[in-house]
């Protein structure tokens, strides 16, 4: 454009409108470039709005690609007064009508009223946030009238808000406001009354009267923001502020960040600001430190950005201390500030620290209110975690409060944003928080904090003992009841077992420490749990670390007590045979045997039976069905109907695995019979697939099937990972049978992948096994093989030569053309 043409522009409409056409842009393309509405931009250029802003303007420039020269004569243009011409930029409209349309809309009191402008300068750089602050544009510009950002002190929240609240300034011809509600500061921060007197100072011309009374305050702002276009920025507003009397009227629109969740009720667009993704934080610390230095030094770096956890204010924090020292390397302050315990205080400088913005957090919750209590000693005790996840059992144990009370505690602590929500019941921390409450921790006295522990493994345990119930026939007398009755809760064996799930690595953690104190207490309590982890081990074929931690307990001068021991050998010995030991199975077992006879507790010489049973006929032994036989007779004995459906069941199998099938369909029949009649669901699932697999191999095809659908339906009720893999398998064998290959495949595919997903290999052989005979069937020979070599590989570690060998000739068949059909043990 030149020079003459810039100058023959009155004004800043004159200008923008002659260089957006030089420019060959619509007004929708040129608020597309800007980031402006195109509603902006038609006001700016029909003269609604003569003196933009600095922001505004650079925008444009950019968008335009103007130079330099260009771009100091749009500032001046948008200084200078109004021209006072005849016709204005656009139209014959006279000028007392374009003044009209420049003063506020509503025309009541306009004498009180000023046009307010006090957005603070935008900010030079924004990293990672420019999908959040689009949808705060977009949010607006869809209609929304109050949008909330939330999250924890450090994450950027200011900088997103006032970002966006530039790129809408212009649609807002009546004014923007501004303020800090300072809602880290306990001394300072800005109450509802206070937010409201400055609104309407900001309205109303200086000295006129503002209401003291809180209605007639509401009542006023409503009535100076009705007919307006205000937009209101409340940055920092503090925790549990009510937000309905901050809401203006009219077409006014309300922009909020703060660090606790917006209060239900108020019609709102909300959005967690999250932490940055490591490619932001990167760029983010790049901007500050410089591309050379970040690149000399890479494993430095990726430490450093690690350890700030993508926290936008811990990494402006280092790259500030860096700017400062340019001598001082990447890896000296790296080292410095991944130390144990030493990263909050290195992540400071002068009086900007993280941990001061975590502590603005917490000061909310140091009130008399019980709920506020119980979070706030929630949030110290979460510090004894050495994980960043807690769930609500884990919390009513810490704070020593109830479930419901801890629901609410981990609840108040996610809206404050000091916790995640991931998951139901489900929580975790930001590992800069989780440092500060980890000092907090740390004041704690070492007896409260033992007693914290003891707390967790009681708690854990009666979780196991309900569950237990579920997986095995028999428990150390007398200790089952007693045990989960010490930690009252509300969750049934399939509840209990999605509990323990969440706890797993904190478990670990406390049988480790608990099995090898020296004090005896704490070893019971950790032997207790080792045998109430049974269930979830067993449910999610865990069996290496279970067979650890019960050798472990059996090293304890705890678990040489009798019924104690012989408990830990029946575990182990199941955990054994799963993991393929058979030879280390049978020992443990007949040593409980030894025990229960010596004890004269037919309880467990039933178990050790079953134990015997079990391992005895996947060794191939003659003895299995005499131990099963052994098993029901002292089942009966003790009239225990659990005992009885569990050794009718494997009285069953036996019989099954030497062919006599209508008298192992009998057995397993009344069975699972027994077991839906006490209503064990786990039992009941092992006896529906057993029973279906009997039929299918009696030609007893749609019965068959029905039963192996609902075992898979029953499996995925209980929760019971193990079952499922089997009854897929059974299922998908079913389908193969019935000349349905590809259904047949697909089925042992999802069982495979349970396998695998859980790294056990108790059904795997069998799988690939059948998987292998179907795909030798339709001529893949390649993956057929490749299903067969693992299978033996499989069986070989685990010990099984009499499989293995089996699997060796059915391969060296079915690659001469004589495929056939593979059995394998029905479920045990």
């Amino acid at each position: 454009m030149s020079l003459e043409a810039i100058d023959n522009a009155l004004d800043f409409a004159h200008l923008l409108r002659a260089l957006r056409h030089d420019a060959g842009l619509t007004q929708e393309a040129l608020a597309e470039r800007s980031g402006l509405s195109i509603e902006g931009i038609s006001a700016l250029e029909r003269g609604h709005r003569l003196h933009p802003r600095r922001s505004t303007i650079d925008l444009l420039a950019r968008a335009l690609q103007v130079d330099e020269s260009v771009r100091r004569q749009m500032d001046e243009r948008a200084r200078r007064p109004a021209p006072t011409r005849a016709s204005p930029p656009d139209s014959g409209t006279p000028a007392s009508a374009r003044e009209s349309d420049r003063r506020p809309t509503d025309n009541r009191a306009d004498h009180h009223r000023i046009v307010p402008d006090q957005l603070p300068a935008p900010p030079t750089c924004l990293f990672g946030r420019a999908e959040l602050v689009d949808h705060v544009v977009r949010a607006v510009r869809g209609g929304a009238r109050t949008v909330v950002l939330s999250g924890m002190g450090g994450l950027g929240k200011s900088a997103v808000l006032v970002q966006a609240a530039h790129l809408l300034a212009d649609e807002f011809t009546d004014g923007r406001i501004h303020l800090d509600m300072c809602g880290g500061q306990r001394d300072s921060a800005v109450t509802a009354d206070d937010a409201l007197s400055f609104v309407l100072e900001s309205l109303l011309a200086e000295g006129a009267p503002v209401p003291t009374r809180r209605a007639a305050a509401v009542a006023m702002y409503r009535s100076l923001s009705a007919g307006r276009k205000l937009l209101i920025v409340l940055d920092d507003m503090p925790p549990d502020l009510p937000l309905d009397d901050l809401v203006p009227g009219g077409d006014c629109v309300l922009l909020v960040s703060g660090r606790a969740a917006p209060p239900v009720g108020v019609d709102l667009v909300h959005a967690a600001v999250p932490v940055l993704d490591d490619r932001a934080a990167r760029a983010l610390l790049q901007d500050l430190v410089g591309a050379p230095r970040l690149e000399a030094e890479p494993e430095a770096t990726a430490s450093l950005l690690h350890s700030c956890a993508g926290l936008p204010l811990a990494l402006k924090i280092v790259g500030a201390r860096l700017q400062r020292r340019t001598s001082w390397p990447i890896s000296y302050l790296a080292e410095r500030v991944a130390r144990q315990g030493d990263r909050l205080q290195e992540l400071r400088i002068g009086d900007v620290a993280v941990r001061r913005c975590i502590e603005e957090t917490l000061w909310h919750l140091e009130t008399g209110r019980s709920d506020l209590h119980d979070a706030h000693r929630l949030f110290v005790r979460i510090g004894i975690l050495r994980r960043r996840s807690v769930s609500v059992v884990t919390a009513a144990a810490l704070a020593d409060i109830s479930l419901d009370r801890a629901r609410a505690a981990l609840e108040r602590l996610t809206d404050t944003s000091l916790l995640d929500s991931t998951g139901p019941g489900q929580f975790s921390v930001h590992d800069l928080v989780h440092d500060h409450a980890r000092a907090l921790a740390d004041e704690l006295d070492g007896a409260e904090v033992a007693e914290i522990r003891r707390r967790c493994r009681r708690a854990y345990a009666a979780l196991g003992w309900t569950a237990r119930e579920q997986v095995r026939p028999s428990h150390p007398e007398g200790l089952a009841q007693h045990h989960a009755q010490a930690w009252p809760h509300d969750f049934d064996a399939v509840g209990s077992l999605s509990a323990i799930a969440l706890e797993v690595d904190h478990i670990r953690e406390l049988l480790a420490t608990g099995l090898a104190s020296q004090d005896e207490a704490e070893q019971r309590e950790s032997v207790l749990l080792a045998l109430a982890f049974t269930a979830y081990c067993v449910t999610r074929s865990m069996f290496f670390d279970w067979s650890q931690h019960l050798q472990d307990a059996l090293r304890t001068s705890v678990g040489q007590e009798p019924v104690l021991r012989a408990s830990l050998l029946l575990d182990l010995s199941t955990a054994q045979t799963s993991r393929g030991a058979q030879q280390e199975s049978l020992r443990s077992a007949r040593e409980a045997d030894r025990i229960a006879e010596e004890l004269g507790s037919p309880r467990l010489q039933a178990t050790a039976a079953m134990a015997l049973s079990l391992t005895s006929g996947r060794v191939g032994a003659p003895d299995a069905y005499g131990f099963a036989v052994r098993a029901l007779e002292l089942a009966r004995q003790v009239k225990d109907d659990f005992l009885e459906a569990a050794a009718l069941r494997d009285v069953g199998l036996q019989l099954c695995r030497d062919e006599h099938l209508h008298e192992g369909l009998d057995a397993a029949t009344r069975s699972l019979e027994i077991f839906e009649r006490i209503g064990n669901e786990r039992g009941r699932c092992m006896g529906l697939i057993n029973v279906g697999v009997m039929r299918r191999r009696l030609g007893q095809r749609e019965p068959a099937r029905q039963l192996l659908e609902d075992a898979v339906a029953s499996a995925r009720a209980c929760g019971d990972r193990e079952l499922e893999t089997e009854a897929l398998d059974e299922l998908g064998r079913w389908h193969l049978g019935a000349g349905d290959r590809d259904r047949g495949l697909e089925l042992m595919e999802s069982g495979l992948s349970l396998v695998d997903a859980r790294g056990a290999r108790q059904w795997e052989a069998g799988i690939r096994t059948r998987m292998a005979s179907a795909l030798a069937e339709a001529g893949m020979w390649d993956d057929a093989i490749e299903h067969w070599d693992i299978a033996l590989q499989i069986c070989r570690q685990r010990g099984e030569e009499g499989i293995a060998a089996d699997l060796q000739r059915q391969r060296e068949r079915a690659l001469c053309g004589e495929a056939s059909d593979h059995s394998r043990p029905l479920s045990g």
